[in-house]
């Protein structure tokens, strides 16, 4: 295992390998059985013409842990959160995920129930800004995010709006062929032509 230091800047996401595997078989299970409609799934992932490798890849618990790893990976940008280090020992449960900390934590965190004081419009139009220049940039590298809310969009300590969570983002090859006639994400986040 790596010897790595932590710092109070830093954050770490935990992941137990025996949960997911649990987790991909319980889906296994109760995943009906005969021939399906295509687009019938209201929250399965946005997908590239499926491959024998994708279903392989699928039936793998950790697939999706090293699918956001790789991604994040290839990411260097002032407004997505950084992967500082994973350590993963094959011996041991968990997996760890080492990210740089946004001390202020998501931009707006509101119940149901609730009610906040709005943010001024300096702040609002700086975090706005910082959001499309993680976007643009995602795009740019060929990926898409798939789950942008505000629980996903951190603030670092000097007021720097981060996009987090990779877990549903996909990476396209330049050229390829994709369709979107499925969706991933938090439903009440969706476009309008995905959630109704």
């Amino acid at each position: 295992m790596t010897d790595v230091r932590l710092t109070r800047e830093q954050a770490v996401k935990e992941f137990s390998k025996s949960r997911l595997r649990k987790r991909a078989q319980s889906h296994l299970l109760r995943r009906p059985r005969g021939p399906r409609r295509p687009g019938t799934e209201f929250n399965s992932p946005l997908h590239r013409h499926p491959s024998q490798d994708d279903s392989e890849n699928a039936k793998n618990p950790l697939y999706l842990i090293k699918e956001e790893i790789a991604i994040m990976k290839k990411l260097n940008h002032n407004n997505l959160v950084s992967l500082v280090e994973v350590l993963d020992d094959p011996t041991e449960d968990s997996l760890y995920m080492v990210m740089e900390m946004c001390k202020k934590g998501v931009v707006m965190k509101v119940g149901l129930e609730e009610r906040a004081d709005p943010y001024d419009d300096e702040h609002c139009r700086c975090w706005f800004r910082d959001l499309m220049l993680g976007i643009e940039y995602l795009h740019a590298q060929g990926i898409v995010h798939r789950d942008i809310k505000p629980d996903n969009c951190l603030v670092t300590s000097d007021d720097i709006l981060k996009v987090v969570d990779f877990g549903v983002s996909e990476m396209f090859a330049k050229d390829s062929d994709m369709f979107t006639a499925k969706s991933a994400g938090s439903p009440a986040f969706l476009p309008r032509s995905f959630a109704s």
